[in-house]
């Protein structure tokens, strides 16, 4: 996904059979982006090849409504390959430039190593789930929201939100599934894109769609007949908090 609406922030999927690799190469000057990685497997199995070190069983769900994934992020400048496990793989890949050294090696999320939240109540009660955080990546935040059928999401806006001063640091691109597959929803974005773009519509969003969010608001509803699944990648200078206590 490279869209002008972002700078650092590169999104690729990539759906794999069985044997099948995609490699990655280390820039080949240094006048190439340095960019940290995150695998992230959607579904199926898959194992990668980091440097001289592999890994197997990375991802290893089948259903991203009820299980957790596992997933693999990386520093800049690694070189790497990644191959379906399982008969067909749905991968991620999230990319952001950087200059920070920082994780030093390559860092392996598990599903007992991922945070979720139960946020909001009645018709805004959702699932959230924080796999990638300031723990494991340089400026790479990365998780997941699970929505009921006829729920809305994504209110009310982070406390972030509503600084302009912060759209020129701010990129967030999201993926979306629905169960049944096939469903819908509805965003409304009101915001700036990192690009200086102001936004103010209601985007409709189809299963298997990605979608670039502002610095803004962006209430999302899904169908009535449909759960739905979002995928969240952000890069900021303030991240995102979730409520904790009561008080929040």
């Amino acid at each position: 996904m490279t869209d002008s609406l972002f700078k650092d922030l590169s999104i690729e999927r990539l759906k794999l059979r069985q044997g099948q690799v995609a490699a990655y190469p280390a820039p080949s000057s240094d006048t190439e982006p340095e960019q940290e990685t995150v695998i992230f497997p959607l579904v199926g199995t898959v194992g990668a090849r980091v440097g001289d070190r592999e890994y197997s069983g990375l991802g290893g769900r089948r259903d991203v409504f009820s299980e957790l994934p596992t997933v693999l992020c990386l520093p800049a400048r690694l070189p790497f390959s990644l191959w379906a496990e399982s008969y067909t793989a749905d991968v991620i890949l999230a990319r952001a430039k950087t200059e920070s050294a920082f994780p030093a090696a390559p860092v392996l999320i598990r599903p007992g190593d991922i945070r979720t939240h139960e946020i909001g109540e009645g018709h805004a009660w959702r699932q959230v789930r924080e796999i990638v955080t300031a723990r494991h990546a340089a400026r790479l935040r990365i998780g997941e929201t699970i929505s009921p059928p006829g729920g809305w999401s994504s209110w009310p806006p982070h406390s972030f939100d509503a600084d302009p001063k912060l759209a020129p640091e701010f990129e967030e691109a999201m993926f979306f599934l629905t169960k049944p597959k096939g469903g819908w929803a509805l965003t409304r974005r009101q915001g700036l894109f990192v690009n200086g773009e102001a936004v103010d519509d209601v985007a409709y969003i189809r299963h298997g769609e990605f979608m670039a969010m502002p610095l803004g608001e962006h209430p999302i509803v899904s169908s009535p007949a449909h759960a739905l699944y979002y995928w969240w990648c952000y890069t900021s200078p303030v991240d995102k908090r979730y409520a904790e206590f009561a008080e929040d």
